[in-house]
């Protein structure tokens, strides 16, 4: 599965594409998880793909910070 990438992704959609063989994203794009925002518990796979792609302490403050992650630090951590 290929994600194209060209604004924010949140949520779900940060999780689709982390859970993606191949995610391409503008440079201006910027993913968020969003999900603690709401009060909600992080899903949408996110708690199985993240913390296989990036790390567990990556992913730890991905959700508990909730902060906006830009496409080149995406692309340097590996996500």
């Amino acid at each position: 599965m290929i994600a194209a990438v060209n604004g924010i992704a949140a949520g779900a959609g940060f999780s689709l594409a982390v859970a993606t063989d191949l995610a391409i994203a503008s440079e201006t794009a910027a993913f968020v998880m969003a999900y603690t925002n709401a009060g909600l518990v992080p899903d949408g796979s996110s708690t199985f793909f993240f913390p296989r792609r990036i790390g567990d302490r990556r992913t730890r403050e991905l959700m508990l910070t909730n902060r906006r992650l830009s496409a080149v630090e995406a692309l340097e951590w590996g996500s």
